[in-house]
């Protein structure tokens, strides 16, 4: 910047839709071009951490085991809902086998009591009957009363 020359790399990106994109590197002067600024990479920056095999391990197991509790819960799930459908089911068929037995002793009951009216209706026809038929041969015996005084009436004159 005092006299010298300012150096620049662009670095094109991916053409967008809206247009070309462009990274801007300014290089500071008295690096002739070996490292790019501060803000080049951040991941050019940080060091990378080394991975041990325990880690790997560690991580491997801290993985299954999160597998195998998301597993038990499912199953833990799977189990809490069929344990519903079995207590409904239970509720469902118990409710049908009070309201089966309900509809039964309703049945018997009207069923009774209309063999109690039948039963009424048929020793009221008989009755009935009865009283015709008795008033039937009254009304015979006095027409034959009625005969035979006219036979006895009719032999007098």
């Amino acid at each position: 910047m005092d006299g010298g020359e300012i150096n620049v790399v662009v670095k094109q990106l991916n053409k967008r839709k809206s247009g070309e994109a462009f990274h801007l590197f300014l290089k500071e002067p008295g690096q002739n071009g070996e490292g790019l600024s501060e803000f080049a990479s951040p991941k050019a920056t940080k060091p990378r951490k080394e991975i041990s095999l325990e880690d790997i391990k560690k991580k491997i197991e801290s993985a299954e085991s999160r597998r195998l509790a998301k597993q038990q819960e499912i199953i833990e799930a799977a189990k809490d809902k069929e344990e519903k459908l079995l207590q409904a089911r239970i509720r469902r068929n118990k409710a049908n086998d009070k309201f089966q037995s309900q509809a039964e002793e309703n049945l018997k009951i009207k069923l009774s009591k209309s063999q109690v009216l039948r039963d009424e209706q048929i020793l009221q026809k008989k009755e009935k009957l009865k009283e015709m038929d008795e008033r039937a041969q009254q009304v015979r015996k006095e027409k034959e009363k009625k005969k035979v005084e006219e036979q006895q009436n009719g032999q007098e004159k």
